[in-house]
């Protein structure tokens, strides 16, 4: 290899280096904003759990269809996601995979993927 071969090669490598270590911030800042998405899901689901407790399972989808903007189905997901939330081990690819899983049943296929970036 020839002494301008190694000095390109040296630029290269720094460049990769700089490259790579701006791709894992991004990696690291896109998994807490999963994160923060999945706790505020939770949270949703935990509010909900209250509200159909005091208005009881009966009566719950209509005034869940009369005053919120979800519909049954997607308050059943959020109320199961905060149900598992203590088992939910986010640094855990699987287990956040899995979450992610059924925040995208909960928004449908016209919303990103969140499952699909991971």
């Amino acid at each position: 290899m020839t002494n301008a071969e190694l000095i390109k090669l040296e630029g290269i490598s720094r460049r990769i280096s700089a490259q790579h270590a701006s791709c894992m911030e991004f990696k690291e800042a896109l998994l807490r904003d999963i994160n923060a998405t999945l706790a505020e899901a939770v949270l949703c689901g935990y509010v909900l759990k209250e509200a159909r407790g005091i208005i009881g399972a009966a009566g719950f989808p209509d005034w869940l269809k009369k005053h919120c903007r979800l519909g049954i189905g997607e308050a059943e997901q959020l109320m199961q996601l905060a149900k598992s939330a203590p088992k939910l081990d986010t640094y855990n690819p699987r287990v956040l995979k899995s979450a992610c899983q059924r925040l995208d049943k909960v928004w449908g296929q016209d919303t990103v993927q969140l499952s699909s970036i991971l």
